[in-house]
């Protein structure tokens, strides 16, 4: 049984969604160009429905694999040019739009580190936060809120921090979840 926090962190592409970046496929297959824009239109439609930015890229990268093995198992020597005439540019501007999407993730950690070198904290909090909100796949906002917030002695929000972290199946490091229990136990 799925919790709500969960679903919140959890949330992909709607069969919806999938099938209008099909249809876009479909539409814009010869145009690379015009692809690529429309691709990034669609993934900022999808963030703004509430598709987290991790969501959208791993279905893009998901797509691209999907493409990749389709390719593989065309036969025939004129299908397999066929495929590639079409196919390729379609990968390299999902492989672009994916990185477009993901760059921005990691960009705003960096500036929060530097945020907090600075000793701007508040400001820094508000970056990572949006980063675990945007279903961020990697540790670092998870343990930087969890370490400011146990530092200003908020357990409350380290603790959620913590549940956000394993629900979102972020690879976590088990000094990790010691120190979960830690917070649990009250500081």
């Amino acid at each position: 049984m799925t919790t709500s926090l969960e679903r919140q962190i959890r949330r992909e592409v709607s069969k919806a969604q999938e099938e209008a970046f099909t249809a876009l496929l479909k539409r814009h297959v010869g145009q690379p160009t015009l692809l690529r824009l429309m691709v990034l239109k669609w993934a900022h439609a999808c963030m703004k429905e509430g598709v987290p930015r991790a969501g959208v890229a791993i279905f893009l990268l998901g797509m691209v694999r999907r493409l990749a093995s389709v390719g593989n198992q065309t036969v025939s020597t004129q299908e397999m040019w066929k495929w590639r005439t079409l196919a390729e540019p379609i990968v390299d501007v999902l492989r672009e739009a994916e990185e477009q999407i993901s760059r921005v993730m990691l960009d705003r950690n960096l500036r929060a580190q530097q945020l907090e070198n600075a000793g701007r904290l508040d400001e820094a909090v508000q970056l990572y936060e949006t980063n675990v909100t945007d279903g961020f796949q990697g540790v670092h906002p998870y343990e930087r809120l969890r370490a400011i917030y146990t530092e200003r002695q908020d357990y409350e929000n380290a603790i959620r921090i913590c549940e956000m972290a394993i629900a979102s199946r972020v690879p976590l490091d088990p000094a990790y979840l010691a120190r979960l229990r830690q917070l649990y136990k009250g500081g």
